[in-house]
């Protein structure tokens, strides 16, 4: 776990260094509403 955890880090300081600000806060904000809506989705279902 600990080990994934590293890679994550140093993942997202790179891509940080990458990929513009406001692009990485588009596309998190994507990705936060559509795992939301799967989590609504499989209660209802």
């Amino acid at each position: 776990m600990v080990l994934a955890d590293g890679a994550a880090i140093i993942a997202g300081v790179f891509a940080g260094k990458r990929i513009p600000h406001e692009k990485i806060k588009y596309i998190s904000a994507v990705l936060f509403t559509l795992f939301g809506l799967i989590t609504i989705a499989q209660v209802f279902l």
